[in-house]
């Protein structure tokens, strides 16, 4: 599968369930294999101390 999303850029994250998740702008740290949902990345919040683990439809576009 294509990645849709490039390193550094910015990013909405419209996660699913009850993970609370800082609100506003994220950045793609790394783009990681797919699994059977889909391309996965690594995003990053300047209003969190870590990072996320995501898939590729979680994410939206800016």
């Amino acid at each position: 599968m294509i990645h849709k999303f490039k390193i550094g850029q910015m990013v909405g994250y419209v996660g699913q369930g009850t993970i609370r998740a800082a609100r506003g702008e994220y950045t793609i740290t790394a783009r990681l294999p797919a699994d059977a949902r889909g391309p996965q990345y690594r995003i990053k919040s300047k209003q969190e101390p870590h990072e996320r683990l995501v898939v590729e439809g979680d994410l939206s576009a800016l």
